[in-house]
């Protein structure tokens, strides 16, 4: 689950066929409320798979912009046309969405098999770096898809790398 500027988590909902309304509970160890659907409010219908947009608390928002991620017990109860209730209980962790932006004058260590360098955005590359090798941004192309900084491997030097990579490296 991922917490978005909006202050919503996203999950993705399967499984759940033939749903007609739910009801959603975030509760972190201990049992306290950090976020979920507000009294007597339900989710309207949607099919599966799902991304749904669940609303967390300011308590469970400081929470997670603190320690980067929360660990959390989600309910479920699930209503169907029938109006048969189920539950559903389940552990999860909410880490915070990644942006272009987080990553200037961050060294992120990279996590994709290879990430390839260029000299300008677009070009062809010019070198790549390897898993557990790093990268330091400096600043972001125009359209945010391409990132200036220093690569941290065999040839140490500045270049363009593609964004997206990088974020799934943070």
């Amino acid at each position: 689950m991922v917490l978005r500027d909006t202050g919503s988590v996203r999950m993705r909902v399967t499984g759940a066929n033939q749903t007609a309304g739910a009801t959603v509970r975030l509760t972190q160890r201990g049992g306290r409320k950090v976020g979920g659907t507000a009294s007597g409010r339900t989710l309207a219908p949607f099919p599966t798979p799902a991304d749904i947009g669940v609303p967390l608390t300011d308590y469970g928002r400081r929470l997670v912009e603190r320690h980067g991620s929360l660990q959390v017990t989600v309910v479920f109860h699930l209503i169907n046309g029938s109006g048969l209730t189920n539950t559903i209980e389940r552990q999860a962790s909410i880490r915070l969405e990644r942006t272009a932006a987080d990553l200037i004058g961050r060294r992120t260590t990279v996590g994709v098999t290879q990430l390839l360098t260029y000299d300008d955005p677009a070009k062809s590359y010019t070198g790549s770096l390897q898993t557990g090798q790093s990268f330091t941004v400096i600043k972001l192309s125009p359209t945010k898809t391409y990132a200036y900084g220093f690569a941290y491997g065999k040839s140490n030097e500045h270049a363009w790398v593609r964004t997206s990579k990088l974020l799934a490296s943070a």
